[in-house]
């Protein structure tokens, strides 16, 4: 079996990663692979997707990768630094300086299993929590057979893993959630504010609206618009509008609650 493996850090490695070309198209998406059927169709599985870690040197965590497939699929990790303003929006920076993450790239046999280590080895800030992503990317390294030659569409699947980290004990403080009409129809302003040092994971939390006569309704935190960012981080607060559910009468004043997903 001949492959075809561009150096890591090498110009090639670097236009590959950063540009599609003829016969390759990059996705960040992870559930991508289950809408097409190109061949060869690269496929692998990460567990856990969200890691929680706590803030100081040396704490570490295992992510388990799989190979579901018949081929040979070749892995890259880096680390970036998450960011993340009042109204949600998060800036990116790379911070592979924060982490060693084992190994840094792999060859995956079809039906192995890889287990990558994500240790932090960064300098923890005076207050607040820290949120990362470990970027697992599939590179665009063909396998071939002797006297084969490569003629299919490679759809390659990168996984974001959530790393978040916070000082053992703490807790989430929750100062202020408020809602209120934004003059918009069936548009609120919504207030989060944490005073803890532990972040709030948006993602496994629902919101619940009560209007003026007493109607409720609760959906999914990420289901609404404008959200933004799935965690308000520690001392910290969140201050973004929504647009509600056309179904539900949007007449003031209204209360929010933020309550566990059930």
């Amino acid at each position: 079996m001949a492959i075809q493996r561009p150096q890591k850090g090498s110009r090639l490695a670097h236009v590959l990663r950063k540009r599609s070309y003829f016969g390759t198209i990059v996705t960040t998406f992870a559930f991508a692979l289950a809408f097409f059927t190109v061949q060869p169709a690269f496929a692998y599985q990460i567990s856990p997707l969200t890691v929680d870690l706590p803030m100081s040197p040396g704490a570490s965590a295992t992510v388990r990768v799989e190979n579901t497939n018949s081929v040979p699929v070749t892995l890259e990790t880096s680390v970036v630094k998450r960011i993340i303003d009042a109204v949600g929006n998060g800036e990116e920076e790379a911070a592979d300086d924060d982490f060693v993450v084992l190994p840094p790239q792999t060859i995956l046999q079809p039906g192995k299993t890889q287990n990558i280590r994500i240790q932090y080895v960064g300098e923890p800030p005076a207050v607040g929590s820290l949120h990362y992503y470990v970027k697992i990317e599939q590179l665009p390294v063909t396998f071939l057979k002797k006297d084969e030659t490569s003629g299919s569409a490679q759809f390659l699947l990168n996984y974001h893993v959530n790393v978040n980290l916070s000082r053992a004990g703490a807790e989430v403080n929750l100062t202020e959630v408020s809602a209120t009409m934004s003059g918009e129809p069936q548009v609120a302003e919504i207030v989060i504010k944490n005073e803890g040092e532990k972040y709030i994971p948006l993602s496994m939390k629902d919101f619940i609206f009560k209007n003026a006569s007493g109607e409720e309704i609760r959906k999914a935190a990420q289901m609404y618009p404008g959200v933004g960012a799935n965690v308000v981080p520690g001392n910290s607060e969140r201050r973004v509008k929504v647009k509600l559910p056309d179904e539900f009468n949007a007449t003031a004043p209204l209360t929010l609650t933020i309550v566990d997903r059930e």
